[in-house]
């Protein structure tokens, strides 16, 4: 596994944003155990990267929007069992984000998720700082997509978000503090649905993005600055290029 992911452009010292569904992939060996069957790409994905890289996870909670404290060290993730194993891994540190927050191990963990901005998507993010470091977008089983696209989408103010402030409590190493978070949210009445077709076949014919068969599955990653360039090459010539537009 960690061969495949090599073989992709993966290299020790990378950066790498990972968002997974690792259970696209089928049985591994004899592991039956879920928890370690997740800890097993868990780990591929860090050696890969090894001592002198880091891996960043998504812990997403969206607890303030749902009118409920962020616990840093305690709200579960709602994404998926693969991102529950990394935030209770030892040596993973969470940022304190309460709509998107990740974890993160390696060298670079605490200057990418220390000290982020209050614009969940926006300048001084978790995403303009992987922007910055050129992280690999990593997609380990799922289909074309990376919520680093959303920091793009506002970037380029599309229409079919707008900002929203949410406000709520954080817990954080025993103190407890009210805070107000601005996201760029979907605007529901235009019920934008993602159409990322297009930017797929374009990341392909660019040959900046890898894609390799492992097993029943698929695993693609794009660095943050040719994603970047290529979703807002498409954006300026049309604002609805990664949507398709179905009011409610």
């Amino acid at each position: 596994m960690v061969h495949t992911l090599k073989s992709i452009g993966i290299e020790h010292g990378d950066i790498v944003f990972v968002h997974s569904d690792v259970g696209v992939f089928g049985r591994l060996a004899d592991i039956k155990d879920r928890k370690e069957y997740n800890s097993e790409f868990l780990n591929a994905c860090l050696e890969a990267v090894g001592d002198k890289g880091t891996l960043v996870v998504p812990t997403f909670t969206y607890s303030f929007c749902d009118c409920k404290i962020f616990d840093v060290e305690k709200s579960p993730s709602t994404l998926n069992y693969f991102t529950e194993v990394a935030r209770k891994t030892n040596g993973f540190v969470r940022s304190d984000d309460p709509i998107f927050s990740v974890v993160a191990k390696g060298p670079a963990a605490n200057d990418l998720i220390n000290n982020l901005s209050t614009c969940c998507l926006g300048k001084n993010s978790i995403w303009e700082r992987l922007y910055q470091k050129n992280a690999h977008n990593l997609m380990f089983g799922t289909k074309f997509d990376s919520a680093f696209l959303h920091y793009i989408e506002e970037y380029f103010r599309v229409p079919y978000r707008y900002d929203k402030v949410f406000s709520g409590k954080i817990k954080n190493g025993g103190k407890i503090y009210k805070k107000s978070y601005t996201y760029y949210v979907r605007d529901l009445k235009l019920n934008p649905e993602p159409f990322l077709e297009e930017l797929y076949q374009k990341s392909l014919e660019n040959k900046v993005l890898k894609k390799i068969i492992l097993g029943a599955g698929t695993i693609m990653t794009i660095r943050s600055k040719d994603l970047f360039s290529i979703t807002g090459k498409m954006l300026k010539k049309n604002l609805y290029s990664l949507v398709k537009i179905s009011k409610s």
